[in-house]
């Protein structure tokens, strides 16, 4: 989760991990890792988390591997994707620091 990013986004070499079809995106991304990056986007998924759904859901795909390199430096895991806040938005999320928890409400 990342609460800076806009769109919420998947590594590229997991598109068809995912089952996603993409195309090339019009606008480039940028990132706290890399200035101008490439993008694909894919629209119309299905996105569930946990209880949480969201039926057409645009996704941005990029090469995530800055970003994981990142974090493997700071010894954390490495992750297929970045949930962004047009999902925390669109689920109301609430993050809860203390219990380390995210709810998203079913609207």
């Amino acid at each position: 989760m990342d609460t800076g990013a806009s769109h919420t986004c998947v590594a590229l070499e997991k598109e068809a991990h995912f089952l996603l079809n993409s195309t090339k995106a019009e606008k480039q991304a940028a990132s706290a890792s890399s200035v101008d990056i490439d993008t694909r986007q894919s629209t119309e998924n299905h996105l569930r988390i946990g209880s949480w759904e969201q039926s057409k859901q645009e996704l941005i795909l990029f090469d995530m591997t800055t970003v994981n390199e990142a974090l493997a430096q700071l010894n954390e895991d490495t992750v297929d994707g970045i949930l962004g806040a047009d999902v925390l938005h669109a689920a109301k999320a609430v993050l809860d620091y203390r219990r380390n928890g995210l709810y998203l409400m079913n609207t």
